[in-house]
């Protein structure tokens, strides 16, 4: 309703709407794919729909499951202009402060890691090891977390490039997990 997008906070709803529509349709549940935000909107589905429980499997690729340690993640590599210096700490967290009270976001609302019982089903996740869009550290906390989640860590791969640098390894992978996790 805003216009804005909110990382997941809203867009989880268009999901659901899928979900309904499939699950009128027949289905006796779905598999979800989830790339970069997609991963957000889907935890966000998981934390907050009624129709979670329809989920029987996961694929990620590149996860936002925490957007404020991404924000925190990508600012640290920033450097102050003119100067040349990192961006202090305290300056991330004033903008996000700035934010919270101008947008309403509420960062603990975006931390979908905060409650792993919503990631009951069985997880594929990718994830490049060079990715400096969503830290790699939010898929490897999701493994931790739910230790049969499957992480994938590819070796010189950036955001979302995982299938780029070997598509035939990437859907090899998928196709096994897929059989294993739906049957």
């Amino acid at each position: 309703p805003s216009g804005l997008l909110r990382y997941g906070l809203t867009e989880w709803k268009d999901l659901e709407a899928a979900v309904e529509y499939a699950m009128g349709r027949g289905s006796d549940g779905v598999v979800l794919m989830g790339v970069s935000m997609g991963g957000g909107v889907i935890a966000a589905f998981l934390k907050r729909s009624d129709l979670a429980s329809e989920v029987r499997a996961l694929v990620l690729d590149a996860p936002m499951l925490d957007f404020s340690h991404t924000i925190d993640d990508n600012a640290s590599r920033e450097r102050l202009p003119v100067i040349g210096t990192p961006l202090p700490p305290g300056l991330t967290a004033t903008a996000k402060m700035i934010v919270r009270l101008r947008w309403g976001i509420d960062w603990s609302d975006l931390d979908y890691l905060d409650d792993p019982s919503i990631f009951s089903m069985p997880i594929l996740v990718f994830h490049g090891a060079r990715d400096e869009t969503v830290p790699i550290a939010t898929s490897h906390e999701l493994k931790r977390l739910v230790p049969e989640t499957q992480l994938v860590r590819c070796p010189g791969a950036g955001h979302i490039e995982c299938w780029n640098l070997d598509p035939q390894a990437y859907e090899s992978k998928l196709i096994t997990f897929l059989d294993n996790a739906t049957s």
